[in-house]
């Protein structure tokens, strides 16, 4: 979970957003996305198999 950058309390995450809200002072906070370790990384960078007619 995140801190916040004033206080050092964790952060409340917006639902599919980068921004957070810190309830001990008040304070809107930016939050920068982190790859999750466990999620598998997409290799877009594949070739493609091409289909034969």
């Amino acid at each position: 979970m995140p801190n916040c950058n004033e206080c050092g309390s964790n952060v409340d995450l917006a639902k599919d957003s980068n921004m957070g809200h810190c309830a001990t002072c008040n304070n809107v906070v930016e939050v920068k996305p982190e790859e999750k370790p466990s999620e598998p990384k997409k290799d877009d960078n594949k070739p493609k198999e091409e289909v034969k007619k």
